[in-house]
């Protein structure tokens, strides 16, 4: 039975905040990989993949919802697969989000090896559904075969629609001469030195092999006096090793030039460091920066840190902070490759890297609002966005404003406990403009209430403190305006379930006509209801016209369930008779892959376009604080009948980002 006592309870233990805290993380994290590259998915999940980790002949990945707490996934790609080309040495992977598909591109010993080299690597790629795999290898052969050995696979997706492809031709059997080689050589440490060279290519879009010839692109200087001579050398000038290493290569793009971050020196020695190239081009030519390296050991300024290298770049959950991930060594890790996070940045073109640290380390606080029941209301230019506040739900609404709809300013509070009806349990607000005032149509105590304003940023009050009168108790109310005159109010009434009910509202928006009070939608579908509960939920309703069809989106299940989930439902006027979509939900886990998506409101961009804002759980273990997220819709041409409506899963996109 639906306990009223019980259903506040769990709101206060589950209810949002209004900005995440600032966090923190630690370095090194506890993830033994070298290599390290982490994939943010359109879900805003992050994945780790790496080289080692006690992966068998393949690849282990690790998940986080933060950058913080980091769950192994275990190993997600087989070297032995069916189509698998590689015998032995899987490195540095890297996974693509690409067409609802997670292309893995990584480096391997490829077993058709006639001349028995020790390096016959080459680079493979293969394809799963989930970003956990299984990774199968699109093909049975590498990529390409460019008669000598090549590791450290990067890949950009261009603007233009081009990919290109970008990897470290191996210094095995690459003596190239130098002044370097000739010191070294005349000092009597070695006879000559090996070399490996960053190359870029283009690939064809299938990624089954390349389009033209390789091109150079980086490689350790020639001259003693060359500004990048000092640093990229110090493997052979500290007697080392008798190579130099151009690898690892990570190319971006920022304004309208490239970046491409490398490491150089050997990669289990201490001098492995980090610098970057800039180019106008994909495929250069690249300029070495003046300010390399960018990272590199902190042993002389009394650090514990050494072999720092082969990086890759994500982003923060605020979705501008630039983060280098790295891999690298401590006094306590002895030789085993850990992984490192720095903030990084790029001002002015030139890029910086906060680190190597150790300890704690601060994130960046997210700019989400983190809302649940979100709404966005236009006007004059500016977006405002309401909704549930969680931990302020007893205290009224906040009210967030953004001229992009990323970038949100908070502005207080527009309803306050106290100017309006209500002592508790503000809930789903929705602000609409009517004869030239604001109002805002809202939850609290459970019952319906609208208040008015002069600005969207309020102060929302009421001269007489109270709800519209009802012999039930309603929540989230959608008030609509028809082309036919009549006013609309969509709302929920906890009666048996929450059941979606319409009814019209007199012209001063204070009165229900009871006599028009009509049941739209209750919980009766599968996915409507998938823990089997007494007390089923249907909620959140969003009413619009399209091409003289009413459409109806709602929510059902508990909030609380990682099923809740988003449908919708056509009829031929305001009051129905209602027809559920036969598709299922448009907006689910399934296709958004977060928990608990739900209870949001429709906007309509200048363009005509439909969005659809709305909530989720915070991670997959914990319903709260609930984030803002916002996804585009379509729909499909149906002439004669009602047009069905679709989401569009690759437009999802927390708030803040």
């Amino acid at each position: 039975m639906h306990k009223i006592f019980l259903f506040l309870f769990f709101c206060f233990l589950l209810g949002n905040g209004y900005a995440q805290d600032t966090a923190a993380w630690s370095n090194p994290l506890n993830v033994q990989f070298g290599d390290p590259y982490i994939l943010r998915t359109g879900s805003g999940k992050y994945y780790m993949y790496g080289t080692g980790a006690g992966a068998d002949n393949g690849f282990v990945a690790y998940s986080s919802d933060d950058l913080i707490n980091w769950k192994r996934e275990g190993q997600v790609y087989y070297g032995n697969n069916k189509n698998g080309w590689g015998e032995h040495s899987y490195w540095a992977p890297e996974v693509y989000e690409r067409n609802g598909k997670y292309y893995l591109f990584y480096s391997a010993q490829w077993k058709e090896n006639p001349g028995k080299e020790l390096e016959n690597f080459k680079i493979g790629v293969a394809v799963a559904d989930q970003p956990t795999g299984p990774f199968i290898d699109l093909q049975n052969k590498p990529v390409f075969n460019p008669d000598y050995p090549i590791i450290d696979a990067n890949v950009l997706f261009a603007e233009d629609g081009r990919t290109y492809l970008y990897y470290s031709r191996c210094c095995y059997k690459h003596s190239v001469e130098s002044e370097v080689a000739r010191w070294a050589k005349d000092k009597g440490w070695f006879n000559e030195i090996e070399e490996s060279w960053v190359y870029g290519v283009e690939m064809k879009p299938d990624f089954s092999g390349v389009i033209g010839e390789p091109v150079l692109l980086l490689r350790p200087p020639v001259k003693m006096n060359d500004p990048q001579a000092g640093w990229e050398s110090r493997s052979v000038t500290s007697k080392e090793v008798n190579r130099r290493w151009t690898e690892g290569s990570f190319i971006f793009k920022k304004g309208d030039t490239y970046y491409m971050m490398y490491s150089a020196n050997y990669f289990g020695g201490q001098n492995y460091a980090v610098g970057y190239a800039t180019s106008k081009s994909p495929l250069g030519p690249f300029t070495k920066a003046a300010n390399n390296p960018v990272l590199q050991k902190n042993t002389a300024s009394g650090g514990i840190v050494t072999g720092t290298g082969h990086n890759s770049i994500t982003y923060a959950p605020d979705g501008k902070t630039m983060l280098c991930v790295y891999h690298g060594r401590t006094s306590k890790t002895g030789d085993e490759r850990v992984v490192f996070i720095d903030k990084m940045k790029v001002k002015d073109g030139i890029l910086t890297v906060e680190g190597p640290t150790t300890g704690k380390q601060q994130l960046a606080t997210t700019q989400n609002p983190l809302l649940a029941d979100p709404t966005i209301f236009f006007n004059d230019g500016k977006y405002y966005l309401y909704g549930t506040a969680g931990r302020g739900m007893d205290s009224g609404f906040k009210a967030y404003s953004s001229d992009d709809k990323i970038n949100w300013k908070e502005e207080g509070f527009v309803l306050r406990k106290g100017e309006s009806y209500g002592d508790k349990g503000f809930w789903a607000p929705q602000v609409f403009k009517h004869q030239g005032k604001f109002y805002m149509a809202y939850t609290a105590n459970e019952h319906i209430a609208i208040a008015s304003a002069d600005s969207p940023l309020g102060p929302f009050t009421q001269k007489e403190q109270k709800p519209l009168e009802a012999p039930v108790r309603m929540i989230d109310p959608f008030v609509y305006f028809d082309h036919s005159g009549k006013i609309y109010l969509y709302h929920v009434r906890l009666q048996d379930g929450n059941r979606i009910f319409v009814a019209e509202l007199d012209k001063t928006l204070s009165n229900i006509d009871a006599a028009t009070v009509k049941e739209c939608i209750n919980a009766s579908l599968p996915w409507e209801d998938t823990q089997n509960v007494e007390w089923k939920v249907a909620e959140g309703p969003t009413v619009f016209r399209w091409k003289g069809w009413y459409y109806m989106i709602y929510s059902a299940n508990d909030f609380r369930n990682p099923d809740y989930a988003i449908g919708y439902a056509i009829a031929p006027g305001p009051t129905g008779p209602w027809k559920k979509s036969g598709t299922g939900p448009i907006i689910s886990q399934k296709n958004i892959g977060l928990n608990g998506t739900g209870h949001g409101d429709i906007l309509w961009n200048t363009g005509g376009n439909p969005f659809y804002v709305f909530h989720v759980h915070a991670s997959d273990a914990k319903v709260s604080p609930r984030r803002t997220a916002i996804i585009e819709l379509s729909f499909i041409k149906n002439k004669g009948k009602a047009d069905p409506l679709y989401a569009l899963p690759k437009t999802f996109r927390l708030l803040n980002e």
